[in-house]
């Protein structure tokens, strides 16, 4: 069998521009699929609530998309460096084989690609084989496109067929966009050998998207046990200050920050501590054009002077010896900056009216994840001398959605970082809000209160955005807690496991301080077969109950819990023929068979009757102080019902 590469033979298919082409120039490359199944382990794990911020964007679809819909398995991303991203192409297409496909993208060298495999034997590309690619990336995406020739296989002639094009039915071409962003914590770098980015909390922000790496090594400064680097402004906007985390040549963790950044192209060299021959090494670039404040920040390098500028943090792996270095047994990434709940950010689903004010996770940022409900704030970060109206349309339980107006008051303005917290009702795990917000001219805002939740014009923005409300991270037991709260769940998306209200009945009765009654109401969707409830009994002693046969179960019997620091910490485990998910903060006390499938929780209850919520700290009586200021010149909510 021999491959018929188009820089090779001049009778092959012809190669009009990419429907992305940018440039002038498309080179002619040939891209192999190979003879073997796809390996599956370098793909993100799209499935995951963070992974689907990584996955591909399909844009459109030409030529038989009745009979050929997009597949995902088509296209995957296997590594994401912003300035550069690898992805898979994969032949999922007709199981018999296809006798042509083709891909669109930017080379690294900035090149306009239609590389493309036809084998002029009459061999098929066969099913489930696939090539990985390195595209170059602008703004932070990479536009791909992939074509496949799927008509009769008696019509089909190497010598006439058409790449990168669909000129009829006999051809499917898929047009998508790839995320070049890292917005997920990777457990591990197998192999590097340059500097790599691993983690990037950048929100939104264009101005954070660099061109190229800006952490810059050589030779000369590898010294097996450190490395120096030098921080490059490869940024395509001036920033105010800079802040570097790595750890000193005697393993101490420390921040060097640099301001006055007028005209700065490259730092000084500062040099980092080796680790099985990498450093780890995060860069924060902070400014008041910046309008995603970074969660992803080492404890060394928070300053109360850069807490009012907008932040956008990287996360990078640096190797320090010349040639690829690999890791079989631990991963290359060591240090752990990465704050679990800036993988469960907000997600914007779509903008309408005025573009020009894009959305980023400081507008809304989810404040407590509850399962059947989720609390979340909407900032006013639109205009800094202010704004005359925003709206919130959220659902406030099952029967009532609700659009809540914030508006100014005796002509003065809404102030900038003006904060509301609001609660809507969750489905399934996730809920749907939308924000609106007057940001056109003051002399032209008229707005009647029934129409606050609307886009009349192009005076107005809206951002729908999803919610996720299962807490997939640990969060801090609150100061003061009156109710039985989640605290973290293992549940993957399992609809099944996603409970309409808290299932812990709390016996207010029964509250002794150092120890509660509780019970397990059946609050989840279908029929459970068992449940485990773990807990410390009433003399300190660890105890898991078990309870089976459950067809009718509506209540457990009350559980009497002890209460070390006022709060009393319960472990809710629970399986059905339909979960496919095994949890992995199972109690070993629990004793439950590993071929079991399980969705758990882990719950703080109150012990308190009347817990004291009302002590204050300065600071708090600070923000209270300025919080009723901000009431008084912003007065009025109105709330009404409103559909979409």
């Amino acid at each position: 069998m021999r491959f018929v590469g188009l820089s090779l033979l001049a009778a092959t298919c012809s190669l009009p521009e990419a429907r992305f082409a940018r440039g002038n120039r498309v080179l002619r490359d040939l891209v192999r699929f190979n003879p073997k199944e796809v390996d599956n382990s370098k793909k993100a794990d799209m499935g995951s609530e963070c992974g689907k911020a990584s996955n591909p964007i399909l844009q459109e679809v030409l030529g038989n998309e009745s009979d050929f819909p997009f597949d995902v398995a088509t296209v995957a991303i296997t590594s994401q460096q912003i300035d550069e991203v690898d992805f898979t192409v994969s032949q999922v297409l007709i199981e018999d084989g296809v006798p042509m496909m083709a891909v669109s993208y930017r080379s690294l060298d900035g090149h306009d690609m239609c590389s493309m495999e036809a084998l002029d034997d009459g061999s098929l590309i066969t099913f489930n084989t696939g090539k990985e690619i390195k595209a170059q990336c602008r703004h932070g995406y990479a536009d791909v496109g992939v074509y496949a020739y799927i008509g009769p296989m008696e019509d089909f002639s190497v010598n006439e067929c058409e790449a990168c094009s669909v000129p009829n039915n006999n051809y499917i071409g898929y047009l998508v966009s790839l995320p070049c962003v890292p917005v997920c914590a990777k457990e591990g770098i197998e192999c590097i050998s340059k500097p790599t980015v691993y983690l990037a909390d950048v929100g939104q922000e264009q101005k954070c998207i660099y061109e190229e790496s800006p952490i810059i090594t050589e030779a000369t400064g590898m010294k097996t046990d450190s490395v120096e680097f030098r921080i490059s402004n490869t940024w395509p906007e001036d920033f105010a200050a800079l802040s570097v985390y790595s750890k000193n040549v005697d393993g101490e963790p420390e921040c060097t920050f640099l301001e006055n950044m007028e005209g700065f192209s490259t730092s000084a060299p500062i040099e980092a501590f080796c680790d099985r021959g990498v450093a780890n090494v995060t860069v924060l670039i902070h400014s008041e054009g910046i309008g995603h404040f970074a969660t992803s920040v080492p404890k060394e390098c928070t300053n109360t002077r850069r807490e009012k500028l907008g932040t956008c943090s990287f996360s990078f792996v640096v190797p320090c010896t010349l040639g690829e270095i690999c890791s079989t047994t631990k991963a290359l990434v060591t240090q752990g900056v990465v704050n679990c709940a800036q993988l469960l950010n907000p997600t914007l689903q779509r903008i309408i009216g005025k573009k020009e004010y894009p959305f980023h996770n400081g507008i809304v940022s989810i404040a407590d994840k509850k399962i059947d409900e989720v609390d979340f704030t909407v900032s006013q970060l639109w205009n800094r001398k202010g704004i005359q109206m925003f709206a919130v349309y959220f659902k406030k339980d099952e029967e009532e959605d609700i659009c809540v107006t914030e508006r100014s008051q005796y002509n003065r303005m809404i102030p900038y970082k003006t904060k509301k917290r609001y609660t809507a009702k969750c489905h399934k795990g996730f809920t749907q809000i939308v924000v609106y917000a007057y940001v056109g001219p003051t002399e032209t805002f008229a707005i009647k209160e029934n129409n606050a939740c609307s886009v009349p014009n192009d005076n107005y923005v809206a951002y729908f955005v999803q919610l996720s409300c299962t807490p997939m991270c640990k969060t801090e037991t609150p100061d003061c807690l009156d109710v039985p709260t989640v605290t973290f769940s293992d549940i993957d998306e399992e609809e099944t496991c996603m409970y309409q209200k808290t299932p812990i009945v709390l016996k207010k009765a029964n509250m002794k301080a150092n120890w509660v009654q509780f019970s397990i109401e059946n609050t989840w969707p279908g029929k459970i077969s068992a449940l485990w409830v773990n807990f410390l009994n009433k003399e300190g002693k660890n105890r898991c109950e078990k309870l089976h046969n459950l067809d009718a179960f509506r209540e457990t019997t009350i559980f009497e819990a002890f209460c070390p620091d006022g709060f009393a910490d319960v472990s809710v485990h629970i399986t059905t023929s339909e979960i496919n998910h095994r949890s992995k903060i199972i109690q070993d006390s629990c004793m439950i068979p590993e071929e079991t499938q399980i969705c758990s929780y882990e719950f703080k209850i109150p012990c308190k009757k009347e817990p004291d919520c009302f002590k204050l700290s300065d600071s708090e009586k600070k923000e209270d102080a300025e919080n009723a200021l901000q009431k008084e010149l912003t007065k009025g909510i109105h709330v009404q019902r409103k559909a979409i």
